[in-house]
C-alpha cells in the first residue's frame, strides 16, 4: 500500500478534519505519523493511507 506523506494543515485541509481530531486518531493508532526533526520542521507530517 503507498502511503502519501503530508503535514497535518494539509491533511486537515484535504479530510475537512480538524488539527485535534487528525491527533485524537494518531494517539489511537488510525494515523501514523512520522515526526520530523525539529530543524527541518516546526509541524510533523502525517502519512495518510489509502483506506482514509
Amino acid at each position: 500500500m503507498r502511503e502519501t506523506t503530508m503535514q497535518i494543515d494539509e491533511m486537515a485541509q484535504a479530510t475537512g478534519l480538524s488539527r485535534d481530531t487528525l491527533r485524537f486518531y494518531e494517539k489511537r493508532g488510525l494515523l501514523r505519523a512520522r515526526h520530523a526533526s525539529p530543524l527541518k520542521n516546526k509541524k510533523p507530517p502525517v502519512q495518510r493511507s489509502r483506506r482514509f
